[in-house]
């Protein structure tokens, strides 16, 4: 089913269906052009009343919803691999390894690559060896429970554990299918 709306409507519906600025405002930007007022919330909420235009913001207002979700379980993989990543004491311990290998430069540069240091935020070398400084996990931890819905102002409660458990489960199982 397409919608019969121009291109100037169309314009205003994706800006109400963001909602950044009222109505009206969304109106007079759509048309090019400076609020005047009155007059724009008036056209404003004469437009909303449209059914088109009605069911335009709800079809933009789904595309957002569902772009947010989509980067919001993007974050949660991103976040929870740094989490699950080596810490700095491993990568630390890898790279004493590595030097005590004594390889050739190119060599060296490749199997220092190949370290996962995701969950590390600085390396660092210096005359006495390596300096690492690794990411703090509680707060990689407390990022990751917001972004799953757990309200973390307040004690978890067995609910708050259940629905972390349940959006990380689903959010794996996506990634499992994926990867088949």
């Amino acid at each position: 089913m397409t919608l019969k709306i121009n291109r100037r409507d169309d314009a205003f519906a994706k800006l109400v269906a963001e909602a950044r600025e009222a109505p009206g405002f969304s109106y007079a930007k759509s048309r090019s052009r400076d609020y005047k007022g009155f007059n724009d919330d008036f056209h404003a909420e004469k437009l909303l009343k449209d059914s088109d235009i009605q069911q335009a913001v709800s079809i933009y207002k789904k595309h957002i919803i569902a772009s947010d979700i989509v980067g919001r379980q993007e974050a949660l993989i991103d976040l929870s691999a740094r989490f699950r990543a080596p810490d700095a004491s491993d990568v630390m311990l890898q790279l004493m390894a590595l030097e005590k290998m004594r390889l050739e430069p190119e060599v060296f540069q490749r199997k220092l690559t190949e370290i996962d240091t995701r969950a590390v935020k600085t390396i660092k070398k210096t005359k006495h060896g390596w300096q690492v400084e690794g990411l703090d996990k509680s707060n990689l931890a407390a990022r990751i429970l917001t972004l799953a819905g757990v309200d973390i102002s307040k004690p978890i409660t067995d609910e708050g554990k259940r629905i972390a458990r349940e959006t990380l489960t689903e959010i794996y199982q996506d990634i499992d299918d994926d990867s088949d």
